[in-house]
């Protein structure tokens, strides 16, 4: 017997949480690139998709750029792919190509200090909050599927 999509959600979303590196402050990228990599190609696409797609759902592209999740915005948009969210995919790959600076920016003072000096940078955000228009439950039911694929690499049962 299978379990429900809600249990399962739940168990992504507690890995999630507990993996998004919301502690420690990287210096460069190379740091980044190191904590990524501790986790499998199924984790990555977790966690970054629940933790990029929740920064944009709950504050949209600005707060994602601000906040400690970014760092795994580049991530993210293979993991949307693999789960099937190929609209979510683009968009953040749209706001990557706007800062090609992105992968050297991992310290949020650095981003917030450029987004100070940048101001055409509310008009990117703007426009991609106003494409962005997936929902809780499709997101949520992506994710899902995505990982009864992949149980034995996420540590979970199905």
């Amino acid at each position: 017997m299978s379990r429900p999509d809600d249990a399962i959600f739940a168990d992504l979303v507690e890995l999630a949480i507990d993996n998004l590196g919301f502690g420690p402050e990287f210096e460069t990228n190379d740091e980044v690139q190191a904590y990524l990599h501790e986790f499998n190609e199924a984790e990555r696409t977790v966690v970054s998709t629940w933790g990029v797609y929740n920064e944009i759902y709950n504050g949209g592209f600005k707060q994602l750029y601000q906040n400690s999740a970014a760092i795994w915005a580049p991530e993210s948009v293979a993991g949307f792919r693999r789960i099937g969210l190929g609209d979510i995919s683009a968009l953040v790959e749209e706001l990557l190509t706007a800062f090609p600076d992105w992968k050297t920016a991992v310290s949020r003072a650095w981003r917030w200090e450029f987004l100070k000096n940048n101001p055409k940078a509310e008009t990117l955000f703007y426009g991609l909050d106003e494409k962005f228009c997936v929902d809780d439950n499709t997101f949520q039911a992506a994710l899902v599927k995505f990982a009864r694929g992949h149980t034995e690499q996420l540590g979970i049962s199905a």
